[in-house]
C-alpha cells in the first residue's frame, strides 16, 4: 500500500482486517494520504494481533501519534490474552510530526512490547499546516519513564530527530548507552558534535561545532560496547558535512564498530581515499561506505566480517569470506532461533563454528559472548573462544580456578562487569592490565582484596570514571585508612560492598565530617569559609547502596562515619553481622544522616527490642524491608502499618517466630503497594479473615504464605468450603504474581484447607497467567495429572513447579512433562 491509497478509507481497513488478520507487516508511503485514512493506532494493534512491523514513511500526520495511550490499550489486551503480549517489534514513524523527540521518547517507554527496531524522525513536507508545525523544544522532555525496551533494542535510528538542547541529548544518549544489546544506531553530524565533551574551547565543556580543533580531538560523552553499525544521515534542520577527522572519537565510543555507512550528503568528498590513505588500519578493519560516492545501497551491500587480531592500531586482517546462502537469513530470524537454546548451547555452537562459512551471524556473536558466567569456562574450547572474541567480552565472572590471563588480549577493551570474587589466586600483574585495558568502560567490579591487590585497584580506580558498583570482600588486611583511599580516589561509585570482611579493629572515624583536618588544609590561606573548607576538603560520596553482610563490626561508628559522608543513601544491608548489637539510637542517628534511605536488610541480626519500633517512627517511607529471624512482634507491624502502610513495596518476615495470623492478615488488606512477601515460617489462620475483608496487595509478585487451619478447632458444617472459596477468590486476584509458595503451616499439620485441585477450585486461578514459579509441596495434598495438565495449558509462563505427585504416577508424569515441556522443570 504504497502511494496509491488516497480511495483507501476506513471501510477499507474494517475489510482488510477481516480477510486478512494474519498481516505481518504494514507499510505506508505517502505524504498526502489524509489523516481519516488510517485509524487510531490502538485499532490498528487490535484488528491485527500478529503485526510485527508497522512503518508509516514520509506520513501527513494530522496530530503526533499518542503511544502513551497506545501503551494502556496494549497492557489491557495483554491481559485480556492471558498475559500474552503483542508481537509488534518494529516500528519506523517518519514525516510531518510536530514533537519528533517527545514521540520518540514515548516509543522507548512501551512497556508492553518487546521493542527490537525503532525508527523515529521528522521529514520536510508541503501538506503540513502551520498550526501544526511545532518547535521541538516547545516541551520539556521528561527522562524518569524507565525503558523497557534496553534489552531487547538491536536497532535505533534518530538521524532525523532534532533535540531542543544539548542538555536533553546527552539525558537521552545517558540511557541509550545502558543497553545491553544495541547493534545498529543511525544519527546525525550535529547529534556527534553536541556531544563532544572536553574539547578546547572557553574552558565551560561545551564545544564549537563549527569550530573543532583537528589536533586536540574531544571526545564523545558516551560509549556504546556493543554497536557494530553506525549510519549517519542529515535531518530537515541538519545540513553539515561529516569530515574524517572527526572519525576518531566515534571510534572511541564504539570499541566494536565494524560498519559506517554515510548517507548521501553527508560525507566530505573523497572521504574513503582519505580515511584510506591516512589511516590504512581503520580501513582494514571497518567497512566504510559513503553514499555520496557509491548510490549502491547499504542493504544489498554484501556484508563481509573480517577476523583481525590484535590492537585497533595494529591489525594484520584475514581474508573474508562469504555466508553461503541458506546462512544467509534476516537477523530478526536469527534472533527467533536462537530464542529456544539456552546459553550453553549457544556458547557451544559459537566455539564450533570457526570464521568461515559456518560463523554465527555478527550480532548473535556479540550476544553470546557479552556474558561469560562462572558455569561456561568448563566448556570445551572455551580459552580459544575468549581469545577469538576477546573484543566483544562485556560481563565477566570468573571461577575458582579460571585462568585469567586470557583477558589480558589486547582486543579486550570493552569488558563492563569483572567479577574475580572466587578466584583463588589473582596475580596482581594479570589485574593490573586487564584494569589498564579496561579501565574507561568499566561499570561494575568485585575483587577479593590483599595488600599487593589494594595496590593495584588503588591506582587505576581513579581513571574508572564510569565505575559504579565496587565489591571488596574477603579483605585481607583491611584499615581504615585504606578503605578511605578508595572511596576518595573513586567518589562516584553508587554500589559499595565490604561484606564478609573484619571491621571490627577500627571506627572510620577518618571519614567523619567533624573530624580534624590535616595541618596543610587548615593553614592553606584560601579565606575559604570552615564549613566550605570541610565540604573541598572532604567531598561527599555518590553511594546508594550500602552491603556490610557477614562483616564483623563492634562499632556502630564504623556505619555511622561512612554513612554521614553518604546523603544519597538509599539502601543498607546488614544481614548477619556479628559482634553489633543494633539500638534505637542507631538508627534514629542513621535515618538523620541519609534522609533518603528507605530500603533496608537486617537478616539475622541482632538487635534490641525497641529497635524496630524506631525504625518504623524515624523512617516513615519505608519501601523495604527483610528481617528474617528477626524478634518482630506484633506492635511493631501495627507501627509499621501505621507509618509504611502505603509505601512498603517488599517485606521478609520469614520465621518471625514472635508474629501471629492477624499480623500477616493485616498485611495482606493494608499494603497496596506491596510486591514481594516472604512469610515462610509465619502460620496464617485464614478463619481469621471476615467476609468483608480483602487483599489489597495486587502488585504482588512474589508470594510465600503458610496456611494453617488448625485440627483441633470446631468447625459448623460447610465452614470449611467457605473459607476455601476465599482463599482462592483472594488468590486469584493476585494477577500479577510469578513466584507463589503455599504450606500448610510450620508448627503444626492442619485441615487440607487449600488442595489446589480441579475439585476444589483450581479453575479459579486461570487469572494467574504470570506464574513462573509454583512451590506447593508443603501442601498435604498430592497433585494428580489433570491438576498438572491444566497448569501447563493455563499458566503459559510456568518454568518451574514445586509439587507432591501421587507415588503410582509421578515417573510418568514427570517423563511426560520433561518431552512435551522440556523448559520447565518439575521435583
Amino acid at each position: 500500500m504504497t502511494k496509491a491509497l488516497g480511495s483507501f478509507n476506513l471501510d477499507g481497513w474494517r475489510t482488510l482486517a477481516k480477510y486478512c488478520p494474519q498481516i505481518r507487516l504494514i507499510r505506508l508511503e505517502n505524504n498526502t494520504m489524509a489523516t481519516n485514512c488510517l485509524p487510531d493506532l490502538a485499532t490498528v494493534v487490535t484488528d491485527f494481533p500478529w503485526l510485527e512491523s508497522l512503518e508509516l514513511v514520509d506520513f501527513y500526520f494530522g496530530k503526533d501519534p499518542d503511544l502513551v495511550a497506545l501503551d494502556e490499550h496494549l497492557q489491557v489486551l495483554e491481559k485480556q490474552q492471558n498475559g500474552k503480549p503483542h508481537p509488534l517489534k518494529r516500528i519506523y514513524f517518519t514525516g510531518a510530526l510536530g514533537q519528533p523527540a517527545k514521540v520518540l521518547l514515548d516509543a522507548l517507554a512501551l512497556s508492553s512490547l518487546s521493542m527490537e527496531s525503532l525508527t523515529i524522525g521528522k521529514t520536510p513536507s508541503p501538506y503540513r499546516s502551520d498550526s501544526f508545525e511545532q518547535t521541538s523544544g516547545s516541551h520539556m522532555l521528561e527522562f524518569n519513564v524507565p525503558w523497557s525496551c534496553l534489552n531487547t533494542l538491536t536497532r535505533l535510528d534518530i538521524s532525523m530527530v532534532p533535540f531542543p538542547d544539548k542538555v536533553s541529548l546527552r539525558q537521552f544518549f545517558g540511557q541509550v548507552e545502558q543497553s545491553n544489546c544495541l547493534w545498529s544506531l543511525g544519527l546525525s553530524p550535529s547529534h556527534l558534535r553536541a556531544l563532544y565533551v572536553n574539547s578546547n574551547s572557553n574552558g565551560t565543556g561545551e564545544n564549537n561545532s563549527n569550530n573543532i580543533n583537528h589536533t586536540t580531538l574531544p571526545v564523545l560523552g558516551f560509549i556504546l560496547p556493543t554497536l557494530h553499525t553506525v549510519s549517519i544521515g542529515c535531518s530537515i534542520v541538519d545540513k553539515e558535512i561529516y569530515r574524517h577527522h572527526e572519525f576518531g572519537p566515534l571510534l572511541e565510543a564504539t570499541p566494536s564498530l565494524k560498519r559506517v555507512d554515510l548517507r548521501p550528503g553527508v560525507g566530505e568528498v573523497g572521504l574513503s581515499e582519505r580515511l584510506a590513505r591516512e589511516h590504512p588500519t581503520i580501513t582494514d578493519q571497518i567497512q566504510i561506505t559513503n553514499h555520496k560516492e557509491s548510490l549502491v545501497s547499504a542493504s544489498v551491500m554484501e556484508y563481509s566480517v573480517v577476523k583481525t587480531t590484535g590492537h585497533r592500531n595494529s591489525v594484520s586482517p584475514t581474508p573474508t569470506t562469504t555466508t553461503p546462502p541458506y546462512l544467509n537469513l534476516p537477523l530478526e530470524l536469527w534472533q527467533h532461533i536462537y530464542r529456544f537454546l539456552p546459553h550453553s548451547a549457544l556458547l557451544e555452537g559459537a566455539l564450533v563454528c570457526s570464521a568461515g562459512a559456518l560463523s554465527l551471524p555478527l550480532y548473535c556473536q556479540s550476544q553470546i559472548w557479552a556474558s561469560v558466567g562462572a558455569d561456561d569456562w568448563v566448556v570445551e574450547g572455551i580459552y580459544q573462544g575468549l581469545r577469538r572474541n576477546a573484543h566483544l567480552l562485556r560481563k565477566v565472572e570468573c571461577t575458582a580456578k579460571s585462568q585469567l590471563q586470557v583477558l589480558t588480549n589486547p582486543d579486550c577493551r570493552s569488558i563492563t562487569h569483572l567479577d574475580t570474587e572466587q578466584l583463588r589466586f589473582l596475580n596482581a600483574q594479570v589485574l593490573e592490565q586487564i584494569l589498564d585495558n579496561n579501565a574507561a568502560g568499566l561499570l561494575g567490579l568485585r575483587v577479593r582484596m590483599d595488600r599487593m591487590l589494594f595496590q593495584v585497584v588503588a591506582g587505576k580506580v581513579g581513571s574508572m570514571k564510569g565505575l559504579k558498583e565496587l565489591y571488596v570482600q574477603h579483605w585481607e588486611g583491611v584499615h581504615q585508612e585504606a578503605i578511605a583511599t578508595l572511596l576518595e580516589a573513586c567518589p562516584h561509585i553508587e554500589t559499595l560492598s565490604l561484606g564478609c570482611n573484619s571491621l571490627y579493629p577500627f571506627q572510620l572515624d577518618n571519614l567523619r565530617l567533624d573530624a580534624p583536618l590535616s595541618k596543610t588544609a587548615e593553614g592553606n590561606g584560601s579565606g575559604l569559609e570552615p564549613i566550605q573548607l570541610l565540604l573541598e576538603a572532604r567531598p561527599m560520596f555518590k553511594i546508594r547502596s550500602l552491603i556490610l553482610d557477614g562483616s564483623a563490626i563492634l562499632h556502630e561508628g564504623v556505619v555511622l562515619n561512612l554513612a554521614s559522608r553518604c546523603p544519597e543513601l538509599e539502601s543498607l544491608s546488614m544481614k548477619g553481622c556479628y559482634g553489633i548489637r543494633l539500638t534505637s539510637k542507631f538508627i534514629t542517628t542513621l535515618a538523620n544522616a541519609t534522609p533518603l534511605l528507605r530500603r533496608v536488610n537486617f537478616t539475622n541480626q541482632s538487635v534490641t527490642d525497641d529497635f524496630y519500633s524506631a525504625l518504623f517512627t524515624v523512617i516513615p517511607g519505608l519501601k523495604e524491608l527483610r528481617a528474617t529471624g528477626s524478634s518482630l512482634t506484633d506492635t511493631d507491624i501495627r507501627t509499621m502499618l501505621q507509618n509504611c502502610a502505603l509505601s512498603l513495596e517488599a517485606l521478609d518476615i520469614g520465621f518471625c517466630t514472635s508474629l501471629e495470623s492477624r499480623s500477616v492478615l493485616a498485611l495482606l488488606t493494608q499494603c497496596p503497594a506491596l510486591e514481594y512477601l516472604d512469610a515462610r515460617g509465619v502460620d496464617f489462620n485464614p478463619r481469621d479473615m471476615d467476609a468483608q475483608d480483602t487483599w489489597v496487595c495486587r502488585q504482588l509478585v512474589f508470594l510465600y504464605l503458610e496456611i494453617l487451619l488448625p485440627k483441633r478447632a470446631h468447625y459448623t458444617t460447610g465452614e470449611p468450603e467457605l473459607i476455601r472459596d476465599s482463599l482462592y477468590r483472594q488468590l486469584s486476584r493476585l494477577d500479577k504474581l510469578k513466584s507463589l509458595h503455599l504450606g500448610a503451616g510450620s508448627k503444626d499439620r492442619g485441615v487440607n484447607i487449600l488442595e489446589l485441585s480441579l475439585l476444589t477450585g483450581l479453575s479459579s486461578l486461570s487469572t494467574l497467567t504470570r506464574l513462573e514459579k509454583l512451590d506447593i509441596k508443603q501442601l498435604n495434598h498430592a497433585v494428580r495429572s489433570p491438576e498438572v495438565i491444566w497448569m501447563l495449558a493455563h499458566w503459559p509462563r510456568l518454568k518451574a513447579m514445586a509439587i507432591l505427585l501421587d507415588t503410582n504416577a509421578d515417573v510418568e508424569l514427570i517423563r511426560t512433562v520433561h518431552r512435551n515441556h522440556k523448559h520447565i522443570r518439575v521435583w
